[in-house]
């Protein structure tokens, strides 16, 4: 089963859902409907039907959240390839990285500046339920307030994958004008910033205290993401291999271009130079990717005539990066993507490959 969902497009962009949001949404709605049976002796379908709308008015409000970054990237003249809800909350895939710290900022912000704007609508449609005395109503778009006020906060913080991360890392940038050193000092700040969370809510913890109304386990979860992605974050994307300047004709499975027509039989090579080939088609145009390990699987339960393309991932199923990404900086697009795989583009040429082993892989 793939990891994501195609659902549609908006504005151009494909939009893809996780599977798991269905799950962790199924599960916010059954905690929402649970408290309000018990505190307000609400009928449990009526309770149920809230606990789903909030869930659609959250999700909603992400998908806003990510719509307000794919907006300041078209400003700007990046390219948007698909904007996902995960189950920790949303990623717009970029082309390219922004070029110059003005557009890094912007489009780092327009994000938390959208899930600001959704908290002012709930509060304005809080106070108007009030009015007409819609309780139930009232209570949902409240916690809606809330939940984008808590959007804005967190994502705010300057520590990386976070949009404050890159806010800070335009800053330093338009202040250093060096893009390399702002990456590293956000690096540091995210991980100062998380082990000092993760020690304030262990005290909370020890001494059975709230941590600002809530539970400190919220600050250790938050923490603990800010000091694993700091890791990740300072980790490069290096290019240890460049495809050939040729595509097609059918070449040996050791050379870097693979036609999208190739059968099998021809693909299957004891010694491949490389893990992973971009298939093109009879145009040369870039039509997606396949693995050594999916030609090898394939060819041992599969018609020997069969397209290596029919194996492989087409390009909507991939995540993409270029050369000057650090690896922490695709991961969210990565995971986000059906093949769990980022293609590393150079002027529009794949010169490599991001798996899961967190590496650089020639293609």
């Amino acid at each position: 089963m793939r990891a994501s969902l195609r659902i549609g497009r908006l504005f151009g962009v494909p939009l893809y859902i996780q599977w798991s949001v269905l799950l962790v949404g199924g599960l916010i709605a059954w905690i929402t409907a649970t408290s309000l049976v018990s505190r307000a002796g609400v009928e449990t379908s009526t309770a149920v039907s809230m606990g789903l709308s909030f869930v659609v008015g959250y999700l909603a409000s992400v998908l806003l959240h990510e719509i307000g970054h794919t907006i300041a990237a078209r400003h700007f003249g990046i390219g948007v390839r698909r904007i996902s809800l995960l189950f920790y909350g949303g990623a717009a895939e970029l082309e390219s990285a922004p070029p110059d710290p003005v557009s890094e900022f912007w489009v780092a912000l327009a994000g938390p500046l959208a899930s600001a704007g959704c908290a002012v609508a709930a509060v304005a449609g809080h106070r108007f339920a009030i009015g007409a005395e819609a309780w139930l109503s009232a209570d949902i778009l409240g916690a809606l307030a809330w939940a984008n006020v808590a959007m804005v906060v967190i994502n705010l913080l300057p520590g990386f994958p976070l949009d404050g991360g890159r806010v800070m890392m335009a800053l330093v940038w338009w202040g250093s004008g060096n893009r390399s050193l702002a990456q590293r000092a956000v690096s540091y700040s995210g991980l100062s910033l998380g082990l000092s969370l993760m020690s304030v809510s262990a005290l909370f913890l020890w001494w059975g205290r709230p941590l600002l109304g809530l539970s400190a386990w919220w600050a250790l979860v938050v923490g603990g993401f800010l000091v694993i992605a700091s890791d990740v974050w300072s980790k490069r994307a290096p290019v240890l291999g460049c495809v050939g300047d040729r595509m097609g004709p059918v070449a040996p499975a050791q050379a870097a271009w693979a036609p999208s027509g190739w059968f099998l039989a021809n693909v299957v090579d004891p010694n491949p130079a490389y893990e992973y080939f971009p298939l093109a088609n009879e145009s040369g145009q870039l039509v997606g990717l396949v693995s050594e390990s999916q030609v090898r699987g394939a060819a041992a339960s599969t018609v020997p005539g069969t397209p290596v393309s029919a194996v492989g991932w087409s390009l909507d199923q991939l995540a993409y990066s270029t050369p000057d990404e650090g690896i922490g900086e695709v991961e969210a697009r990565r995971h986000a993507a059906a093949s769990q795989v980022a293609m590393v583009l150079s002027a529009g040429r794949p010169v490599g490959v991001l798996n899961d082993q967190l590496e650089a892989l020639p293609v």
